[in-house]
Formats: structure tokens, sequence, C-alpha cells
């Protein structure tokens, strides 16, 4: 399934949500442009560590490729500054 992930900025705090489940699953997710991407299970989590730049203090340097999140539970919510589309793949353990 492929997800577009909405740009974020101070004003505007918006986290994606790529994956609602309530077991365990295996995640791999395709990035399609290199991008600072900050994972949370909670979309508060995300917003709530906004500084004065827009961002969260820490994030994931991803470039172009795919990466895999093994034993992934619940939520996962993701933001970015710039907008970007990746394509999620996931199935139960």
């Amino acid at each position: 399934m492929r997800v577009t992930v909405r740009a974020s900025n101070q004003a505007t705090g918006l986290a994606t949500r790529i994956l609602h489940n309530m077991g365990k699953v295996n995640l791999k997710l395709q990035i399609f442009d290199p991008v600072t991407v900050y994972v949370a299970q909670n979309q508060n989590d995300l917003q709530s560590g906004l500084d004065v730049a827009g961002n969260p203090p820490r994030g994931l340097q991803l470039g172009q490729g795919i990466y895999d999140f093994l034993g992934a539970s619940g939520e996962l919510w993701l933001i970015c500054n710039q907008q970007i589309e990746v394509e999620v793949l996931w199935w139960p353990l």
C-alpha cells in the first residue's frame, strides 16, 4: 500500500499513521526519496516533541531503499519535513 506522508512544520504537526494493528507484525517500508523520518508508536509522542524548527529531537536518516521493522505492534506513525511517499507492506507473525 502506498502512503503519502504530508509535510509538517511547527504550525501543522501532521503525523501519518502507517500501521494500525493489534497484534505483532513484520513491517517492510520502502522510501522513495532520502529523508529524515520520525517514527513513534503514538501520534502524541511525535507532536509533543516538536521543537522550534518543527522537528522532533531525533529521527531516522533514511536514504532511498527498503527498511524492515521486525516485531512491530499497535500503531506506527511517521512525520517528516517534506512530503514523501512510502510503500508499506506488513504481515502477521
